[in-house]
Formats: structure tokens, sequence, C-alpha cells
């Protein structure tokens, strides 16, 4: 009886991993890489005003899973705020600042 539960242990876990893994990829994903250091905070903010902060994650990126339809908002310590992208549920889209001034070197990745 030892050896099976050997394999479906393993088998189960490796099963919800997956599943947890293309939940998230269905889900969407909004992120900004910030290599610059200037970015203060990132939204999503649609035309109606509503936001939808994104989350500070360690390595100076920040992440969402998108509930809201509008632009990637940036805010930077030199005071600008900048706008990119169309985010939407079920889409991912990557935003990547590059070193310079302010927050104007954004780079899309998808």
């Amino acid at each position: 009886m030892k050896p099976v539960r050997r394999r479906i242990i393993p088998a189960v876990a490796a099963a919800t991993l997956a599943l947890l893994g293309a939940m998230l990829w269905v889900m969407g994903s909004t992120v900004v890489i910030d290599r610059s250091r200037n970015v203060l905070s990132a939204t999503i903010t649609d035309s109606g005003g509503t936001t939808q902060a994104l989350h500070r994650l360690p390595g100076r990126i920040f992440y969402t899973i998108p509930r809201i339809e509008g632009a990637i908002a940036l805010r930077c310590r030199d005071g600008s705020r900048e706008q990119w992208s169309y985010v939407t549920q079920h889409m991912h889209s990557w935003l990547h600042v590059r070193p310079g001034d302010g927050c104007s070197r954004v780079v899309q990745l998808g």
C-alpha cells in the first residue's frame, strides 16, 4: 500500500499546482517592473475615475489581477504622473520602467 501513496501524493500536488497556474493565467495580470527606482505607486484608472492599486512586491515590482478596465497610471518621485497601456480582465499587460528621468522611459512588454 505504501508505494501507491508515494505516487498519488506527488501527482495530486502537481495537478493542484497546474490548476492554480491555469487559473492565474486565465484571470490576467498587470505588472510594472521599476528598474528606474522612481515609481512610488501604480494603479489602474478607468475613465470614470475608479482606481485599483497594484501591490508592491519585492524587487521593485508592482502586480495585480485587473478587476476594472483602464490605463496603468504611475506616480513618480519627481511628482510626475504618467499613463500607459490599456488593461482589462483576462489580459496580461506588463510595463518596464527603465532608468532615466521620472517615469518617462517605459517599454510595454505585453
